[in-house]
């Protein structure tokens, strides 16, 4: 008993042991003259829900802006996915910033291919062009499908789930193609550290899974549950003497084989004594035990 009661403590201290911190994602520094702002770009934010960790940071180099969104996922869940439709550019009920249209993009960078999805976004005083993609098992892809397969493939072989969504913007007044060409740039120089930072992110220890709320979690430690014959609802052992769905209170002859168990009535002393007095003549007793099959 001791060893079962011990149990539960140690688990807590070894999954505490194992544990990590929050997830840290590292956002890209300076590089080929472009250099971390402290104010922001634009109030536009890209809504991706319960992400791990992102990153929503401006640069600026020679009097051109770009910005950079990143959304990381891990452990993901209800509420907390990369890839589902309550993720979007901008809400259905967005006042402020509407998408005006999405196409696909071929670009080269170095020896690194990528064919982003770029999105025109008008808002009351500013115009963004924005690239995206998703970042998943190590992989820059855009197909939402093919995300999703890379993920399942990933958690199958036992490299967890995480992905990102990635994203790189600038502002433009009437013609977008200023602000390609300061995409152009500014993600050529910010790829390779952002890759890193993905990569460093993914080889942190997954945080513990969270704890269990509702019922499960006001239980009271040693308690166990069984389904109840009659409704097939789960319910808990008390242990109290007498219960009649309590193993503890009933002797060894009370126990049968092939999963039978021999179990008290409900009152049966008390009863017994008042069924008896009431019995016309020639009339059995009432058994005193049923058989219930668990």
């Amino acid at each position: 008993a001791g060893l079962v009661a011990a149990w539960p403590m140690a688990a807590a201290r070894l999954e505490a042991a194992v544990a990590s911190g929050p997830l840290h994602l590292q956002a890209p520094r300076s590089n080929a003259g472009w250099q971390p702002i402290a104010d922001r770009l634009t109030d536009w934010e890209p809504r991706y829900l319960g992400p791990a960790a992102k990153i929503h940071q401006a640069y600026g180099k020679d009097g051109a802006r770009a910005g950079i969104y990143v959304g990381y996922y891990q452990n993901q869940r209800q509420g907390a996915q990369l890839i589902t439709s309550r993720n979007t550019l901008v809400p259905s009920n967005e006042r402020v910033w509407r998408n005006t249209g999405e196409t696909g993009r071929t670009l080269v960078f170095g020896q690194e291919r990528l064919t982003p999805i770029e999105a025109k976004l008008r808002g009351r005083s500013e115009s963004l062009l924005v690239w995206r993609w998703y970042w998943v098992d190590g992989r820059y892809v855009v197909n939402p499908y093919w995300a999703k397969l890379l993920q399942a493939k990933s958690s199958l072989f036992g490299r967890g789930d995480d992905g990102a969504v990635v994203m790189v913007y600038a502002p433009y007044e009437d013609i977008p193609h200023s602000a390609e060409q300061v995409l152009k740039d500014f993600f050529n120089a910010m790829l390779p550290a952002l890759t890193r930072g993905l990569e460093q992110a993914r080889a942190q220890p997954s945080s513990p899974a969270r704890p269990r709320r509702g019922r499960d979690a006001r239980r009271a430690p040693g308690r166990a549950r069984h389904s109840s014959p009659r409704r097939g609802r789960a319910r808990e052992r008390t242990g109290k003497p007498g219960y009649p769905h309590s193993r503890g209170a009933l002797s060894p002859r009370d126990h049968l084989p092939d999963g039978l168990l021999r179990v008290p009535s409900a009152h049966t002393a008390q009863r017994r004594s008042g069924i008896q007095s009431r019995q016309t003549p020639g009339q059995q007793p009432a058994a005193p035990f049923q058989v219930v099959a668990f």
